[in-house]
């Protein structure tokens, strides 16, 4: 594996006796974590890239004393064994049903002497070794208490599944069961037995010649915490939590775990997606449904996208792309609540030599939830308020060409103005733009060799001067003369871009 957080070190065994498929492994490896001040296990960390413990320590020199252990070291601090099997059973000769179970020991590298009873080899999730203010916690932040936590059973993490696979003429279906053992049982079958968090997941897939879809329904438990968990979902764990605010952090390199964590959040959901040809020349590339709940706070999202192409002669495609997307937040005070939607319009016309001439039109916007603590009146009643955004709608307009003058050799050439919010991919780069402005940018693209090749792109975005409110002064936040007190004007921005790709 290309993580080091996610790597197996060890070696595995395979064994066949008539329908039944025996697997075992055995993994030896360090990990990274997040550390407690007292040393034990908070969580696991991916960090991207890797801070080593010397960097960490030179960071910790420039803090106040009384609060250096919240900058304990994080790499390779955890060793984890873990032993485990899979047993597959063939029923019919496309049908399958599998069973897997492992344990994960863990001890602290920073304190190798300790007894394996001791707490300092075991987890104890707690927000307040991560989070400064415990205040800030809200429902939604409720994956940090939710993480691990075997004070109560041993230095180890059992987990128990079952999967299975079925083909039907064109129809496959396929589906997975695992269970987090946390009961305090003294033998492992028997927490196997007993109650624990569960993760579920279950997919259909149809296939013809012009028509296919994949249904999915997945449902994973707050308190499912296993490392090497995968399950699709929209968000990662601690996607939209105090994670993502660094400066809600003891140590700002905790917000690795918004960014890098692999696990899925828990949530329920149903997710829809497929495609279609109607005719040689109409084309449903593709639509997807997904509608799930957030468990941590019962949020429920929607989405619905759908992309249609029409080929009236084949170097001409026309794509229409439509999607609708909102999010219904919980409570008063819960203001990340909103229903928007997302019109592009694309002509593309195939030239000689593979050249490509596109035009873009874009249309979006968005309706936020109504924000009542700027429109109070000082008795909780609510107002009305000339503070906040009520919708942000945006649109923009982009030609852009493409020319191959041999087949390692091509340039091509951008322009696009818009009004509000732009995403966009600009050959191998997204952008997301907000504002108004002009942009245009230029890139030649070289391929030396079959492994060698090289980009380099000039990008100048010229934006309009923005005006905004000083919101500080609250008694008069405009001056008599009627002109904002606090201003930003974004100058013109040129940047570089070089990116040189060696294929080994």
């Amino acid at each position: 594996s290309r993580s080091d957080e996610s790597a197996l070190k060890g070696g595995a065994a395979e064994a066949s006796i008539g329908p039944i498929r025996l697997t075992g492994f055995y993994s030896d490896d360090d990990k990274d974590a997040v550390l407690n001040p007292d040393g034990s296990f908070n969580r696991g960390i991916t960090m991207v890239p890797r801070i080593d413990d010397e960097t960490l320590e030179d960071i910790r020199d420039f803090v106040a004393p009384p609060f250096r252990n919240r900058f304990l070291p994080m790499r390779d601090v955890m060793n984890e064994k873990i032993v485990g099997g899979n047993a597959r059973i063939r029923v019919l000769p496309s049908t399958y049903i599998g069973f897997t179970a492992m344990e994960m020991r863990y001890r602290n590298n920073l304190h190798p002497g300790a007894e394996d009873d001791s707490l300092i080899h075991r987890f104890n999730p707690d927000p307040t070794s991560l989070i400064i203010d415990p205040n800030r916690i809200e429902a939604r932040d409720a994956e940090f208490a939710a993480g691990y936590d075997n004070r109560g059973l041993g230095n180890f993490r059992d987990l128990v599944g079952s999967d299975f696979t079925a083909i039907l003429g064109n129809l496959s279906v396929a589906g997975e069961y695992g269970k987090l053992m946390t009961a305090r049982e003294e033998t492992f079958t028997g927490r196997a037995f007993a109650a624990g968090p569960e993760a579920y997941l279950g997919s259909a897939y149809l296939q013809y010649e012009n028509f296919n879809v994949q249904a999915l329904y997945r449902d994973y438990d707050l308190h499912y915490d296993n490392p090497y968990h995968r399950g699709f979902a929209e968000t990662n764990r601690y996607d939209q939590t105090l994670a993502g605010d660094e400066f809600r952090l003891w140590n700002p390199m905790f917000s690795y775990l918004a960014e890098n964590d692999p696990q899925s959040k828990a949530e329920r959901g149903f997710y829809l997606t497929g495609r279609y040809q109607i005719s040689r020349d109409l084309t449903l590339n593709s639509f997807e449904y997904d509608n799930y709940v957030r468990k941590v706070d019962d949020t429920n999202s929607q989405r619905l996208t759908v992309n249609f192409e029409y080929r009236p002669i084949f170097p001409v495609r026309l794509r229409v792309r439509q999607r609708w997307s909102e999010r219904d937040g919980k409570g008063e005070d819960e203001v990340r609540g909103f229903s928007g939607w997302d019109t592009r319009f694309e002509a593309r016309f195939y030239l000689s030599n593979y050249n490509r001439l596109d035009f873009l039109y874009s249309s979006t916007n968005v309706i936020f939830k109504p924000r009542p603590r700027l429109g109070s009146d000082g008795d909780g009643n609510g107002g009305t308020t000339n503070l906040g955004t009520r919708a942000a709608p945006g649109q923009a307009f982009q030609a852009k060409y493409v020319h191959n003058f041999t087949s390692g050799l091509a340039v091509t050439v951008s322009s696009e103005i818009y009004d509000g919010f732009l995403y966009n991919f600009e050959d191998n780069e997204f952008i997301a733009l907000d504002g108004t402005g002009f942009r245009n940018w230029f890139m030649v693209r070289s391929r030396l060799s079959n492994e060698l090749s090289w980009r380099l792109k000039y990008t100048v975005d010229n934006q309009d001067v923005v005006s905004n409110l000083q919101l500080r002064n609250f008694e008069n936040p405009i001056d008599p003369s009627g002109r904002p007190e606090g201003t930003a004007v974004k100058d013109n921005v040129n940047s570089f871009r070089f990116q040189l790709d060696y294929t080994f």
